[in-house]
């Protein structure tokens, strides 16, 4: 799951400060972009020409900074990236700078006995036949890697591969691993029988509605498992699920990763599964461009149905991300592959229902500070996953009663406290409870434009100049309010910010790993 509560402190910190992490006087180290930021620019750039530029002040600072000595220097630009092509000592570089005058990549020429014997051997497997032209090492966020221009004839290709020889993409602007030869949508096999789509899409519905379970292969009905293995030949690290009497398969062939989903008497309904970016079709390109302006694309999927195909893209922008479906033609169909119905205006994605926030029970079983204890007590104590048979029952009826149309219920526990983790209408949630079903805890993923307006005002006079990025409800004890990450729109730099509902500040965090405790 993604919540933004991903580090436990940022919320016991609000009444057990993090005196080594708290940074009251507004002050924080700059940050590098994220590794899907760096590529959505790089994919910008490339999109269409670049056209010559004459250097710009800051970015001239930054670069003179990190690359003293550079000589023929030339500048370029395309949709607000800058590309520097330079030399130092005789050696050819190039480096990607955004608008903000951060790096955002830049790489260098080796000689190709430079390469590492992990990168050669991995590239004369995955190619076979062809011979290597250049090698580039490149730079770009948290990875360190190289660039292989190959050729087999007249056929060229391109790799990019991490320095442990591990495939990374065919290109500089994804990190998709799917290689040439590993194409899935090259040979895609056919969904057999005449289940009309709409039947289909009502049991894969009901399987999102219902509560998944694992199971294990010997349990799965015989018919389900034979079609399986027809279909799916050569698949590995099969795991399987049931919900609401549908089996669910994860596995990968190929290295490529699926999904599918089958009826009790084997018949398949549906499966997807990973394609890169740069093969989606134009139309399909096109459309997202049209509808989602300002968002790009994070991964994409293939969706196979027996009377339609599809393409289901997960869909980033600063603010929030979105699922859309399109058909191969481009029609935009909706925010799920399973499910009908374009309701939202082109440009602006619809808001998910944002569940009702339970009460939690405050009794005068526990204070604000035992509750606090309980819960630095599960922080500091060792978690393990545990299955839900297995937690008090006063404990799962009392989720269950909170919470309504769960789904994706993960499980853990430690120091006599139980946290899940699950989402309700799509919405991602965790929650903990002390044994004896007491609810202490719960957050819950939101769009910032549903947070209130005492709250976003007193961030736009606090933090001038930052943007808000994810944002969490959360309710703990006699407490509300909102988790919120915001980013400096010059430096890149990230704050967490904690306040009340009716804006009043709490605190300020960077990221931080511990709780030090008063």
């Amino acid at each position: 799951m993604k919540s933004l509560i991903k580090h436990f402190c940022l919320i016991l910190s609000i009444v057990l400060w993090a005196a080594s992490c708290n940074d009251s006087n507004g002050t924080s180290r700059e940050e590098s972009l994220e590794q899907h930021e760096i590529q959505a620019k790089i994919a910008a750039y490339y999109s269409s020409p670049a056209s010559s530029a004459s250097s710009v002040a800051a970015i001239q600072t930054a670069f003179s900074n990190r690359f003293p000595g550079a000589r023929d220097v030339e500048w370029k630009v395309s949709h607000g990236v800058y590309e520097i092509d330079f030399e130092i000592n005789d050696t050819d570089y190039e480096a990607w700078y955004d608008s903000e005058a951060r790096l955002l990549m830049y790489k260098h020429d080796i000689a190709n006995g430079e390469l590492p014997k992990a990168v050669s051997s991995a590239a004369a497997s995955d190619y076979p036949g062809y011979v290597l032209d250049e090698a580039e090492k490149v730079y770009k966020g948290n990875i360190t890697g190289y660039y292989l221009d190959l050729e087999k004839g007249k056929d060229e290709a391109h790799a990019f591969y991490g320095e442990d020889g591990s495939f990374i993409a065919k290109n500089l602007w994804e990190d998709d691993a799917i290689k040439p030869a590993q194409n899935a949508d090259a040979t895609v096999p056919e969904v057999s029988g005449n289940l009309p789509d709409d039947e289909a899409d009502a049991l894969i519905a009901a399987y999102y509605s219902g509560r998944n379970e694992d199971v294990r292969p010997s349990d799965v009905p015989a018919a389900v498992l034979s079609g399986f293995n027809t279909v799916f030949s050569g698949a590995r690290d099969i795991d399987w699920e049931v919900s609401a009497n549908v089996y669910k398969v994860d596995f990968e062939i190929n290295n490529v990763d699926y999904d599918a989903w089958y009826r009790p008497d084997g018949t398949l309904l549906a499966y997807k599964f990973d394609v890169t970016r740069s093969s989606l079709p134009q139309v399909v390109n096109a459309a997202i461009t049209s509808r989602f302006a300002g968002y790009g694309i994070d991964d994409a999927e293939k969706v196979v149905k027996a009377g339609s195909a599809g393409y289901l893209v997960e869909l980033e922008s600063r603010n929030m991300e979105e699922d859309a479906y399109f058909g191969e033609d481009g029609t935009y169909i909706s925010d799920a592959f399973y499910r009908k119905g374009a309701t939202q205006e082109p440009g602006k994605p619809e808001t998910p229902e944002t569940p009702e926030a339970p009460e939690i029970p405050v009794d005068g079983n526990y204070t604000d500070e035992q509750i606090d204890a309980l819960l630095a007590a599960y922080r500091q104590g060792r978690d393990r996953d545990i299955a839900e048979s297995k937690v008090p029952t006063a404990v799962t009826s009392a989720f269950h009663a909170q919470f309504t149309a769960t789904r994706d219920i993960e499980w853990d526990y430690a120091a006599n406290v139980y946290k899940v983790e699950f989402e309700v209408n799509r919405t991602e949630h965790e929650a903990w409870y002390a044994e004896d079903g007491a609810l202490l805890m719960y957050t819950m993923e939101v769009r910032y434009k549903s947070v209130p307006a005492a709250v976003q005002n007193a961030i736009l006079s606090q933090y001038a100049g930052y943007t808000a990025d994810e944002c969490d409800y959360f309710r703990k004890g006699s407490i509300a309010g909102y988790v919120i990450e915001v980013e400096n729109k010059r430096t890149g730099a990230e704050l967490v910010v904690i306040y009340k509902e009716d804006g009043t500040f709490i605190s300020q965090q960077r990221d931080c790993k511990g709780v030090v405790t008063n």
